[in-house]
């Protein structure tokens, strides 16, 4: 398969089912993935490397750590790692498909209409049903994006503009971005994501001082650098380090 694309749509960029991956690891890597310390380490460097420096970085201390250089089927994957490392496909536009659910889930739709001992006549006729049945669906959807009134949330400028372009269902998805990218600064004091996100892209090393709620500091409690009251420990060089 990946061969016939390769020479079909040279141009096509294609990625491997990561569900079907991630199913494997505990089954190929069960005497160390039964401990809670290498499920971390490899899920952190999997699943949480933003980046390929971070991800390399990590790949390397994770071999080393547990001794998986000849690993012959990690080598393999990592060999494949353009084609499910998020850190490699984050900037691609797979319109959010990472698996192959979305295949699955239209055999199980025709799968209601035919199956494997259908006979031709009776297979046409169910496929042409199955078919009727989709493009009426996808009529009433078009219909109800076109014709029904959004439900606003925030009601700003931004929302109202999305509204007009997005379809129903994809609006949906846009105001749960918008509601926690407003709210979660403002409600907890937290920078959010998207936030957090473009001081990652721009190489930012220090959090701007306005998205800093002096409440959740160190030194929250200190007025003119002294504690309304002291206990052991309390000296800035006294401090432990450990992280936690």
């Amino acid at each position: 398969m990946a061969g016939a694309i390769q020479f079909q749509l040279p141009n096509t960029t294609y990625l491997l089912c990561s569900w079907h991956i991630s199913n494997k690891f505990s089954e190929k890597l069960l005497t160390y993935y039964a401990k809670e310390e290498f499920k971390g380490d490899f899920n952190n460097c999997i699943y949480h490397s933003l980046i390929e420096e971070i991800f390399e970085d990590r790949w390397k201390a994770l071999m080393l750590k547990y001794k998986l250089e000849d690993n012959t089927w990690l080598q393999g994957l990592y060999k494949l790692k353009h084609k499910w490392i998020d850190a490699y496909t984050r900037n691609i536009f797979f319109a959010g498909q990472k698996t192959t659910s979305r295949s699955e889930g239209m055999n199980a739709f025709f799968d209601a209409y035919v199956g494997s001992c259908t006979e031709l006549k009776e297979f046409v006729e169910g496929a042409q049903k199955a078919l009727e049945r989709q493009f009426m669906n996808e009529k009433e959807e078009d219909y109800n994006t076109c014709h029904k009134i959004r439900c606003m949330r925030l009601n700003t400028v931004l929302e109202q503009h999305a509204a007009s372009i997005y379809t129903k269902e994809m609006f949906k998805k846009f105001q749960e971005q918008l509601v926690e990218a407003a709210k979660m600064f403002e409600h907890s004091g937290m920078p959010c994501r998207h936030i957090i996100a473009v001081l990652t892209k721009r190489c930012v090393a220090e959090l701007p001082e306005h998205f800093v709620k002096r409440r959740w500091t160190r030194d929250a409690n200190r007025v003119d650098g002294v504690l309304p009251y002291h206990m052991p420990g309390d000296d800035a060089s006294s401090h432990d380090l450990t992280p936690t």
